[in-house]
């Protein structure tokens, strides 16, 4: 069903909700949905994950590809990509283990880049998000990207605040 025009949200969940189809293709089409939102969106990046353990080989590793993208991973990207290391997808299980890796790494801060240029407010928010309330590797990524970007000194109030309330 074409759900154009449709509010972003209500997008979203109509996607979310087509991962109970029994069709593949509608499962793929929803998912390419949510890969155009998953940067912008928690909630779409939520759905990735749920995407990533699909029985469907190909919506798996689709989806499993874009977790491992995604610029500054939070520990529960991170932790469903660990999992899908166990996947019953061979080419998912490669996609896991490979978003552990340093190339993997320049690949998100490349990903963080252009979305600076695009849509710089919402880069910096996402940067200082990590570094408020995410765990420490999560704000260690951060900050190194941020430095990287030559965006760090615009995280400097969020940093204070952060070791200031520990």
């Amino acid at each position: 069903r074409r759900l154009c025009g449709e509010p972003r949200d209500r997008l979203l969940d109509a996607c979310v909700g087509a991962l109970l189809e029994p069709d593949p293709l509608v499962r793929a089409d929803a998912l390419r949905v949510i890969q155009r939102e998953a940067p912008r969106s928690g909630l779409a990046v939520e759905a990735l994950r749920d995407f990533a353990f699909d029985p469907e080989a190909s919506i798996s590793r689709s989806a499993a590809l874009s977790l491992a993208w995604i610029p500054g991973q939070t520990q529960s990207v991170r932790t469903a990509l660990d999992t899908l290391r166990r996947s019953a997808h061979a080419q998912t299980r490669r996609v896991a283990e490979e978003a552990f890796s340093p190339a993997a790494q320049h690949r998100r801060m490349l990903a963080l880049r252009r979305r600076l240029e695009e849509e710089p407010d919402l880069a910096i928010a996402h940067l200082r998000g990590r570094v408020r309330e995410g765990d420490a590797a999560s704000r260690c990524e951060a900050i190194l990207l941020s430095r990287r970007l030559r965006v760090l000194d615009r995280l400097e109030r969020d940093l204070i605040a952060c070791f200031h309330d520990e």
